[in-house]
């Protein structure tokens, strides 16, 4: 019994160790680079704003981008997205559920394509006193915007 009790003891303790999260809450702004399967594969980039909760595996965040729309014809694509990210907190890494609700527009000579919708992903964040994110998610807005995204972004 007593064996038992001082490996549950040192399992769970041997988890705490390893699974940190912060006492505090943390304001972070974010910025980087975004794939968009779109349109044949479009480049953006990417700005977002997150608030990490005192104590919780949990933050929120608002982001927006723009992408470098590559089109026969004048076009444009952007949008915005609102949403939070359930962390499984390590030291310095730290993989993550995220979802959103996203707003997507596309622009094409005299069409205009604005879809909402939900958006979900995983991703991987490390900790180096910069943070690195990457993060790859699913847009489900129907016809050319349900599409694939992935991330890399420097958080500060």
């Amino acid at each position: 019994m007593a064996a038992k009790t001082l490996r549950a003891t040192l399992q769970v303790s041997a988890f705490l160790a390893l699974a940190f999260t912060p006492a505090q809450g943390q304001l972070e702004v974010w910025a980087g680079a975004t794939y968009a399967e779109a349109l044949d594969g479009q480049w953006g980039g990417d700005a977002r704003l997150s608030y990490t909760f005192p104590a919780l595996p949990v933050s929120v965040f608002a982001g927006g981008d723009y992408f470098l729309a590559d089109c026969d014809e004048e076009c444009s694509l952007w949008g915005w997205r609102f949403g939070g990210n359930l962390r499984v907190p390590l030291l310095g890494l730290t993989p993550y559920a995220s979802g959103a609700w996203v707003n997507r527009k596309w622009e094409s000579g005299d069409r205009i394509a604005e879809k909402e919708g939900l958006a979900l992903g995983v991703g991987l964040s490390l900790g180096l006193g910069l943070r690195v994110q990457v993060e790859a998610s699913r847009e489900f807005l129907s016809g050319d915007l349900d599409q694939w995204l992935l991330r890399a972004s420097l958080g500060f």
